[in-house]
């Protein structure tokens, strides 16, 4: 019972797992005895989509279900952003307790999201509870707080105001990250120094780890190209994103964060004034192809790794000793079907090798091809900002594994198109909300 007040995340899936799992069952049942034949209720469960537990005040519902997802969001925003940064160090009891407060309220915001205010066709449930239950068995044995908040994220952006809820996000974590650092310039909050290696000493600037505050930049960066979207940039978005970039190469110097800001900076450049380049098929193959390559890459250099071999040797300095602490990992813990917890002795900061070892294989398949397919249907529609800012999380992933964080990586919400299996025509991304669009036609 103590561990649940202090972190609820365990029996918060668990519950999700067996409400959604009861909700399914009585709609069933609610079917067959709406339809009084059984051919009947099982076409209309697996192709229309319900509310689970009844079909009352159904518009009322989606609203509600949207605001719910929303104060999710910004208080996530909130406590990673703010409650996680040094500040906690002046004040450790106070902070532990608005963690967790804000960790049982969001929680109970998506349960009752998904549950309650969601509506759902069989071919939809048939994907996304199957992914759900290896998502929540692989955490169970892994232990991975974001995993499981990712996962929970991840099932509850379901018509929602994507729009609205990324410009909350947006501003929530600007202001939590200004309120840091206007604690650390006068000395309310500490910078935090620390030395990453011989000689190298950076600064926190109130975020205790570096590369930390280079994973919150990347973020900021991404949410507000995606809020903005490339079409609508002027010189004065580039601006704002190279401050961004200036800030983290010289600050916190996060390497990773920093490469993944260079790349998503130019990539965005080139969508902007070359976009027919990503309407060539091959071009959209291959940027599909990216997330499962990625995997296979991290998983070759950490497994054929020797100091002997000089090209992955280089690989190795270039990417700060990760392939050599990725090859230790491997050597000596197995890869199991349903993932494992890694023990604290072993840093696994390469994302794909991370989920691969904690997870599984068949999580992993879940997650890397949920990404594929997610570059695939945005490529489909056009939607070039959202794929440069995936390829950006993509291209820390090999450094960090913030791309797991719902709040640093909001493109996570979009997967919830692969997995309830939305029409290309039909797919969310932030250029168009699909309950806005939806709402206007039924107004026409």
């Amino acid at each position: 019972m103590g561990n649940f007040l202090v972190d609820p995340i365990y029996m918060q899936v668990d519950l999700l797992l067996i409400l959604w799992t009861l909700g399914i069952a009585v709609n069933g049942v609610g079917l067959l005895v709406q339809k009084r034949n059984l051919k009947s209720a099982a076409t209309a469960f697996w192709n229309e989509e319900n509310f689970l537990f009844g079909s009352w005040a159904e518009k009322k519902r989606l609203a509600i279900g949207s605001r719910l997802f929303l104060l999710a969001a910004i208080l996530l925003q909130i406590q990673t952003f703010f409650l996680m940064s040094s500040a906690k160090e002046n004040w450790p009891f106070l902070f532990q307790a608005l963690q967790s407060i804000v960790g049982h309220v969001l929680g109970v915001c998506l349960i009752l999201k998904i549950v309650f205010f969601g509506k759902y066709s069989g071919k939809q449930l048939f994907v996304a509870w199957p992914a759900f239950f290896v998502f929540r068995w692989t955490f169970v044995n892994n232990h991975l707080y974001w995993f499981a908040i990712g996962t929970l994220f991840l099932f509850a952006a379901k018509e929602i105001q994507l729009k609205q809820t990324l410009k909350a996000c947006l501003i929530a974590g600007a202001i939590s990250m200004m309120t840091v650092f206007v604690g650390v310039a006068t000395k309310v909050i500490p910078v935090g120094w620390f030395e990453t290696a011989p000689g190298c000493i950076r600064p926190g600037i109130g975020y205790g780890w570096p590369n930390m505050l280079g994973a919150y930049l990347l973020a900021l960066a991404v949410m507000y190209s995606c809020w903005r979207g490339v079409k609508q940039f002027r010189w004065f978005d580039f601006a704002i994103l190279v401050s961004l970039e200036v800030l983290c190469a010289m600050g916190p110097r996060s390497k990773g964060a920093a490469v993944a800001l260079l790349l998503l900076i130019v990539g965005l450049a080139v969508a902007k004034w070359l976009p027919a380049l990503f309407a060539n098929k091959p071009v959209k193959i291959l940027i599909a192809t990216v997330p499962v390559m990625a995997l296979g890459v991290s998983y070759w250099m950490s497994a054929a790794y020797t100091p002997e071999n000089a090209v992955l040797s280089k690989m190795n300095n270039l990417f700060t000793g990760r392939i050599y602490l990725g090859n230790t990992a491997l050597r000596e813990l197995s890869v199991r079907i349903a993932g494992q917890r890694i023990p604290a002795e072993y840093v696994v900061d390469n994302v794909y090798l991370m989920v691969l070892i904690a997870a599984g294989p068949i999580a992993s398949i879940f997650l890397w091809g949920a990404n594929s397919k997610l570059l695939w249907k945005l490529s489909q529609s056009g939607h070039t900002t959202e794929i440069i800012c995936v390829l950006a999380f993509l291209a820390h992933g090999f450094m960090e594994g913030h791309i797991l964080w719902p709040s640093v990586n909001v493109l996570i919400w979009l997967l919830a198109g692969v997995f309830y299996r939305s029409k290309t025509e039909e797919f969310p991304t932030f250029a168009e909300n699909p309950l806005t669009a939806t709402e206007k036609g039924e107004e026409k």
